[in-house]
């Protein structure tokens, strides 16, 4: 629901700014962007293909790239916090693990802790 609200919203905003970008540049022939083409631009076919890359392709597919990184992003960030407190959690409460593996298991108390501690560096490792 997100995803959909936001990629409408910069939907939104890219239609209007080719839509202000059709009121501005056409009637001067000129393009929204300063670039440099190897031939005349100014042309009607030249300028039609050039203005439909640079606005309507570009504008369109620079805002789809942003909403994907942006989202990409956000996710990761949130991921990664998420597994950062699941791993603070764990060493918090290691005492308490280790009382509960000493009551199901016949290990000794060092090598429960050696086995639990690892288990959580394997948890940090994977997290970065």
């Amino acid at each position: 629901m997100n995803f959909t609200f936001f990629f409408t919203l910069v939907g939104t905003a890219v239609t209007a700014s080719t839509i202000c970008s059709i009121f501005e540049n056409i009637p001067e022939r000129s393009l929204p962007f300063r670039i440099w083409v190897p031939f005349y631009n100014r042309s009607e076919v030249a300028y039609w293909c050039l203005y439909f890359q640079e606005v309507v392709i570009g504008h369109y597919f620079q805002a789809t790239i942003a909403i994907g990184n942006d989202t990409l992003v956000a996710g990761m960030m949130l991921l990664t916090c998420a597994q950062l407190q699941i791993l603070k959690y764990r060493q918090k409460n290691l005492p308490k693990m280790l009382d509960d593996v000493k009551n199901s298991t016949g290990l000794e108390k060092d090598d429960r802790e050696k086995k639990l501690i690892i288990e959580m560096i394997q948890h940090h490792k994977t997290i970065l």
